[in-house]
């Protein structure tokens, strides 16, 4: 009897379980359905939004080039950055307004029809670093915004520093070239907008090779304020909007890679740039120390030539980078030797193996060894003329050269991603010689 009784309970309990499974399974499907549904509802609203905003800009001429690849890329950028329904709908419409004609730049202010609205150009990225005290704590809290109108509603903290506003710039992790152009271009941009610069490097190379004006510093502008920030989203474009920043302090992210950010100050940029006395006088002597091994009237030709990570990293490779061709390097010094018979090219690189493979045999070549990368910078401008290959680092040997400076032509890859979002006239000076 008691056996009976065990087993009728144990069965109860079994069944119990059982339905409990089954109960949970359809909830489980149920929310699942619900889920999807939603998801569906979501995507399907920026599906519709995207074939549209494709749509209107397929076939889109500028300068006698048809924009392509730029679309999709650009709509999937704006899906990143709009990723809050409540102003993508705003923002679709901004997008399609600005991107009609993509490569032209963004619109002025004055023209846009109410202040700073061209920062809400879809090439820019703005947010800001929110201060919220709840009881003895502060917390931060990150907003994204599709239209600078929006964005100025959150401005409620933001507070002069010296008279002046704040122009802040982080140069984190990137290599000396870059870190180059971020300290000039906001230089002038600080110099356009009557700011106080503030340059974030912690590692004070720029310090350490030349004489910077402002002084890198560690500092960190959210702990106390409330700051706009500003991501200049394609590396090697110009944003006229920058000439006219909003009255706060603003935070800039971005590459900033164009001439045209510093040519009204570009004297004081390259006697901030100077080299400090060791380094110059090392690389004047390896030079006259060469120019006695031939002749004293030699034409010394500086040769960048960036090879490594640049033509084997896949990343790199298929964004649109790539290394300079053994034909462009003969090509550019033929070029100067029709223009310079006594011309000696003086080869800096990070692979001389691959130099004196292809180069050695040259009784008018010579290589750079055994020196630092500032040092070899260093002789690089200290040349009388320039070939440059890729990259910023070789870039910076033509610009403070000052003498001719001929350029690889292909370079973006034609036809990559890196191409259709770079502006060539923006990134090379005009006078500068493309082969």
């Amino acid at each position: 009897m008691r056996l009976a009784r065990r087993r009728s309970s144990l069965l109860r309990v079994v069944t119990l379980q059982r339905r409990q499974h089954n109960l949970l399974r359809i909830v489980t499907v149920v929310l699942l359905c619900t889920v999807i549904f939603l998801l569906y509802i979501t995507l399907g609203d920026y599906g519709h939004e995207r074939t549209e905003l494709f749509n209107s800009l397929q076939g889109q001429k500028t300068d006698n080039k048809t924009v392509q690849g730029w679309d999709r890329k650009t709509t999937t950028f704006a899906a990143k950055l709009l990723s809050s329904k409540i102003i993508r709908n705003q923002a679709v419409a901004k997008l399609k307004n600005n991107l009609v004609n993509p490569l032209s730049g963004p619109p002025s202010p004055k023209a846009s029809g109410s202040n700073y609205e061209g920062l809400s150009d879809y090439r820019i990225i703005l947010s800001r670093k929110v201060l919220h005290k709840h009881a003895d704590k502060t917390r931060v809290k990150i907003m994204q915004y599709a239209t600078y109108e929006q964005a100025v509603k959150d401005n409620v903290s933001a507070r002069k520093t010296a008279g002046r506003y704040n122009l802040t710039i982080e140069v984190l992790s990137l290599g000396l070239g870059n870190k180059m152009f971020k300290y000039a271009s906001t230089y002038g941009i600080a110099k356009w907008n009557n700011r106080n610069l503030v340059f974030e490097n912690p590692l004070h190379e720029l310090d350490e090779y030349f004489y910077p004006s402002v002084n890198s510093t560690r500092y960190q502008p959210w702990s106390s304020e409330n700051y706009l920030l500003l991501n200049m989203h394609y590396c090697c474009q110009f944003y006229p909007v920058l000439k006219d920043l909003p009255p706060e302090n603003i935070v800039m992210e971005g590459l900033l890679q164009s001439w045209r950010y510093f040519d009204h100050v570009k004297g004081d940029i390259r006697k901030q740039f100077t080299f400090h006395d060791d380094m110059q006088h090392h690389a004047q002597t390896f030079l006259h120390n060469l120019q006695m091994q031939r002749t004293s009237k030699s034409i010394l030709i500086g040769v960048h030539i960036r090879r490594g990570d640049m033509g084997t990293d896949p990343k790199l490779l298929s964004y649109g980078h790539g290394v300079a061709s053994k034909e462009y390097l003969r090509t550019a010094m033929r070029y100067f030797k029709s223009r310079y018979p006594n011309s000696v090219f003086v080869l800096v690189s990070n692979d001389i193996p691959w130099c004196k493979e292809h180069f050695g045999d040259r009784s008018d070549v010579a290589f750079s060894e055994n020196h630092t990368e500032v040092e070899d910078l260093a002789i690089l401008v200290n040349c009388n003329h320039t070939i440059i290959t890729v990259g910023t680092y070789s870039w910076w040997a033509g610009w403070l050269n000052g003498g001719e400076v001929v350029y690889y032509n292909d370079w973006p890859q034609k036809g990559s991603t890196f191409e259709t979002v770079m502006t060539k006239t923006d990134y090379y000076p005009p006078h500068w010689i493309g082969l």
